[in-house]
């Protein structure tokens, strides 16, 4: 008689050990961990990993701070990243802007920057654009003005007479964004987006670089290193 292992579980035995199931991210540390003690190169990573690189990330700028907390793809069919070449396209980090507004006080607002990532074989870095900055409503920030900072009432009637005109780097802008979108306006007109595009491109881009050289080091851009599939 003997022992008997049924067929009808290979199927599912077969799909777990598949090397192209979705991995977790506890399973691709494990994995990264196993190749480098091993001498080998990982160039794969699970997209939810890769994308916990990217945050948290908080930026000063003066008269505002940006502080990003989370990170998603509007594609949920990419499941991997291979870090020797890869185009990663509607990338969004959210977070919130707190900013010193004459007459407001400190206020927040949410912020979301849209990112493309791209690397190519050739290249041991990898290129970052900051299409897109938005102040659309998310989980980190409430979009509603916090009254108990205004310190001139006035301001909310368009009336308020700024004294110290060194109190804030550019305040053409905010007064003329007070007149011509109220409250919300002269916070949006108070925040430098070019500042943080350049900002968020060379933060993001030192990050996936810094990953980059940790998992591949000198093969980084060289098409011939290994893979966690093989």
């Amino acid at each position: 008689q003997g022992f008997f292992i049924s067929s009808a579980r290979r199927p599912a035995t077969a799909e777990v050990l598949s090397p192209h199931a979705r991995r977790s991210p506890a399973m691709d540390e494990l994995l990264s961990t196993l190749f480098s003690t091993c001498g080998l190169k990982f160039p794969t990573v699970v997209i939810d990993k890769f994308l916990a690189w990217l945050t948290p990330l908080d930026g000063e700028f003066g008269r505002f701070t940006v502080l990003l907390r989370s990170a998603e793809m509007a594609d949920d069919s990419t499941s991997q990243v291979d870090l020797k070449e890869f185009t990663l396209s509607g990338v969004t980090l959210r977070g919130k802007v707190t900013v010193e507004v004459p007459g407001l006080g400190e206020q927040e607002l949410p912020i979301n920057l849209l990112l493309d990532m791209t690397k190519n074989m050739q290249n041991k870095e990898c290129d970052v654009d900051v299409r897109d900055i938005d102040f659309s409503e998310n989980e980190h920030a409430d979009e509603e003005i916090d009254e108990s900072q205004i310190t001139d009432r006035n301001f909310l009637m368009g009336e308020s007479q700024v004294r110290d005109r060194d109190l804030f780097g550019d305040i053409g802008n905010v007064m003329a964004g007070a007149m011509s979108g109220g409250v919300m306006g002269a916070i949006h007109a108070a925040i430098n987006l070019e500042s943080v595009k350049t900002w968020a491109r060379q933060e993001i881009s030192e990050i996936i670089n810094a990953k980059i050289r940790e998992r591949l080091g000198d093969d980084a851009g060289d098409s011939e290193s290994g893979s966690d599939d093989e």
